[in-house]
């Protein structure tokens, strides 16, 4: 009887990762079809890609053939182990974006169920911000974002749930995510503080957990750090050239354009192309009377401990992006998006009873230990 329970499907379960991955990617695919010969376009042609190319050609971390700047090599060695593989062709380098899309949204999906035990809020979760346009533009364009926002999504799959975090996992998908851009060490580090806060108006053992936690979390910044010494002793720069650190780390320093650029970053996360419609919802959701269960119990939504570290790792990235980076651009923003999307989504599925049922009828529900 034991053999035949190992092998006997349970009908509660959640799909497997493995299943939903090919879908991910399938949908991508297609979506994408039309996109993926198209040429090399802007900061791809003026930086990523000869990046790429020259670590294909000489196996130089550094390039030589575009400006050096900070950031770190990890989307130049993807990049270049897929034209080894399979040619320097546009397509092949779309194609493998397309695969970190694929992975990036099947973290979004997984930290969604592990978050709220609801595979109907993970499924219009996943299916939103698959489809949220820049996200979707960013799925195919070779720019170190949505290598670093996809690393950061599952990261957060092993450190943002309430209980059963795993900081060891977490940590190596942070490291992924700092070496593929790094400005993404904001998450972790944010994630680093919230513990360090907890461990403090925690007593006895837990105290000494979250300590670990903490310092499990903030190590990916020791790899970023060797990156930087790496480059200063061969380069004499460590953040990159001086034009690029005065663009987009000294002429930003200033109180009335920290001021413009944060009340433009509040417009990309909580407006920007369409997210105005999710976000008002939510705020109309949270006037209604909670949805209640068969049994009369208001039906549960996002922890609060979990809440409040997703709106302070909004705020986090909001102030780092208003603070660094010439340019606003929304692609900065790439691992925020779903998790405005969550609150979004949660929140209708725990407050809005018609919508609550259209989506139990679409994605089913199911619990999970």
């Amino acid at each position: 009887m034991r053999w035949r329970k190992l092998f006997e499907p349970r009908l509660d379960a959640p799909f497997p990762l493995w299943m939903i991955f090919p879908v991910i990617f399938v949908a991508l695919y297609l979506s994408h079809f039309s996109l993926l010969r198209l040429p090399y376009y802007w900061d791809e042609a003026g930086y990523y890609i000869p990046a790429a190319w020259d670590f294909f050609r000489t196996g130089s971390l550094i390039p030589s053939t575009t400006a050096s700047n900070a950031h770190p090599p990890l989307p130049s060695i993807y990049l270049a182990l897929w034209w080894k593989a399979s040619g320097f062709y546009p397509e092949v380098t779309r194609e493998a974006v397309l695969l970190v899309a694929a992975v990036g949204l099947l973290g979004v999906w997984r930290l969604a169920l592990r978050l709220t035990e609801s595979a109907a809020v993970a499924f219009w979760t996943l299916l939103l911000t698959l489809l949220y346009p820049i996200w979707f533009a960013q799925s195919t364009l070779a720019h170190a974002d949505i290598f670093a926002a996809a690393c950061t999504m599952w990261g957060l799959v092993y450190s943002l749930p309430a209980r059963n975090r795993n900081p060891v996992i977490a940590a190596a998908w942070f490291t992924l995510a700092v070496l593929s851009k790094e400005t993404a060490v904001v998450v972790p580090l944010a994630l680093m503080c919230c513990a360090l806060v907890s461990a403090i108006r925690t007593p006895g053992p837990q105290r000494k957990k979250l300590l670990i936690e903490a310092g499990g979390i903030s190590s990916c910044v020791v790899p970023l750090a060797a990156w930087y010494v790496w480059r200063y002793a061969k380069t004499g720069f460590a953040l990159g050239s001086p034009d690029f650190v005065r663009y987009n780390a000294q002429e930003t320093l200033t109180p009335l354009r920290f001021i413009a650029a944060f009340g433009h970053r509040l417009l990309h996360l909580f407006a920007h192309m369409n997210m105005f419609v999710p976000v008002l919802l939510t705020i109309a959701a949270i006037m209604l009377p909670p949805r209640r269960e068969a049994d009369g119990t208001e039906r549960a939504g996002l922890d609060a401990a979990v809440r409040r570290r997703i709106f302070i790792l909004l705020g986090a990235t909001a102030v780092l992006f208003s603070v660094l980076g010439g340019a606003l651009l929304c692609r900065y923003l790439l691992a925020m998006y779903p998790l405005v999307i969550l609150l979004a989504v949660t929140t209708a599925f725990t407050l809005m009873v018609t919508l609550s049922r259209v989506m139990t009828s679409w994605g089913g529900t199911s619990r999970t230990s």
